[in-house]
């Protein structure tokens, strides 16, 4: 698709490393929101394409993870939607997480699309904060693109314990 049709694609700069995920489909630039479950819902969580390119392109979204994924989220300095969603079953067990956010999911997809878009207009600072929140963290991992396979991890580790990017 043209990016050039879509309201937050001209504050994108695709040149940058971070925008390695810049083709999505057009349906996806469309959507008022995304709805999606991670790679890994009951082990452990990390963050995929799924959950960062809503941060990047600027979409309010609602990820089924695994238990605390919402805490790290708020951990790392993203802000939540809750005027848009209930996170409340982030602690839930499995079966009682999956079958809160497939209510959460319901009751978006049965909002009309007048009522959805305003309630996304109410939010756009929480939305631009999340983008450079997540540039910012990717900004701290920029080098890492450049070094070789075996300095990767060094140097990841060193910036976990140097910076504290991530917070427990």
């Amino acid at each position: 698709p043209s990016k050039l049709n879509f309201k937050y694609i001209n504050k994108i700069d695709f040149t940058k490393p971070h925008c390695l995920y810049e083709l999505v489909p057009e349906e996806f630039l469309k959507s008022a929101v995304s709805l999606f479950c991670e790679t890994q819902t009951t082990l452990t969580s990390h963050l995929t394409e799924k959950t960062i390119k809503n941060l990047y392109y600027k979409k309010p979204f609602l990820g089924f993870a695994c238990k605390g994924y919402y805490k790290f989220l708020k951990n790392n300095g993203f802000e939540l939607y809750d005027e848009l969603f209930d996170y409340s079953f982030d602690n839930f067990e499995y079966k009682n997480r999956l079958n809160a956010f497939i209510n959460e999911s319901k009751k978006i997809l049965e909002m009309s699309l007048p009522e959805l878009m305003n309630k996304i207009s109410k939010i756009k600072e929480k939305i631009e904060h999340n983008y450079q929140n997540c540039k910012k963290i990717s900004n701290n991992f920029s080098d890492l693109y450049n070094l070789k396979m075996e300095q990767r991890i060094d140097y990841i580790f060193k910036k976990l314990q140097n910076e504290s990017v991530f917070s427990k």
